[in-house]
């Protein structure tokens, strides 16, 4: 495994020189990502050493496994370079592709951007899927000290402390998450979940319905039935504080998006509208 910190300038000798345009392909390609990460002192420089050698954008068509072994430092460097000098990502066929770009505001990164660093948490991914939240919490919990400014392990933190009973504690971690991130959709429900577990139901309201208007405004949205779902969560949490009129209101947009939603129709009904 390679270890990012000790990655000696030298290696860049055998990075080939490229043609214009070409795509740094992920996982295949990975070394070379990871020696100029490591070699790089900011994001800036790491965007000049990729432009010098011409590569126009990158590439991930499948994980890059093992995760390399990143430190706090690799990971941050690697970070601001992927929210300052990359576009969002366009489907390719069997991945994702994105465009290094000279320099932009900050955007927020999705919960598996960016390629090559996310993958720290799959340790964690695998005891979660096995049903063992006590350890796939202290791996997760690894894997954010080492990438402390990812928002992906915590938001696998408050997945396992919600699944583990403790709902304050998912709160935290889903509310640290965003921090890192930005307004996300997929993040403001996970806050919503935890925030009505923990008996806090305006403000899980508040969230879902921040996370339906997100989702429903992205270039590339939800299914319609999920953001149906984000709606009705926020209206049936509207109802239960008795904000009537903004539970209809998040009722309808429900129907609007899913006209068969049952549940949606039958909330309208209890509350004084067919």
């Amino acid at each position: 495994m390679l270890v990012l910190a000790a990655v000696p300038a030298l290696r860049l000798a055998r990075v080939p020189a490229v043609p214009a345009g070409r795509v740094l392909a992920l996982p295949a390609d990975r070394a070379v990502l990871l020696d100029l990460v490591a070699v790089s002192k900011d994001a800036s420089e790491l965007r000049r050493w990729l432009y010098d050698l011409r590569y126009a954008s990158i590439t991930a068509t499948g994980p890059c496994l093992p995760p390399p072994e990143w430190t706090p430092e690799t990971s941050d460097r690697y970070l601001d370079f992927w929210r300052l000098h990359t576009s969002p990502a366009t489907a390719i066929e069997g991945g994702w592709s994105w465009r290094i770009v000279p320099g932009q505001p900050v955007r927020p990164l999705a919960l598996d951007e960016p390629p090559g660093l996310v993958e720290i948490a799959a340790q964690g991914d695998a005891l979660l899927a096995a049903g063992r939240l006590r350890p796939a919490l202290d791996a997760y919990t690894r894997a954010h000290l080492r990438a402390p400014s990812l928002a992906l392990p915590l938001a696998r933190c408050a997945t396992c402390r919600l699944r583990l009973g403790d709902p304050q504690g998912a709160v935290v971690f889903a509310a640290r998450a965003l921090a890192r991130t930005g307004a996300s959709a997929d993040l403001l429900d996970q806050l919503g979940d935890a925030l009505a577990a923990a008996h806090q139901p305006a403000r899980a309201a508040a969230a879902w319905e921040q996370a339906a208007g997100i989702d429903d405004g992205s270039a590339t949205p939800s299914p319609a039935g999920r953001r149906a779902q984000r709606w009705l969560k926020a209206a049936e949490a509207m109802a239960g504080v008795r904000n009537t009129a903004a539970a209809r209101a998040a009722a309808r947009r429900a129907l609007d998006r899913e006209p068969g939603n049952r549940p949606a129709r039958d909330l309208l009904t209890r509350l004084g509208h067919p």
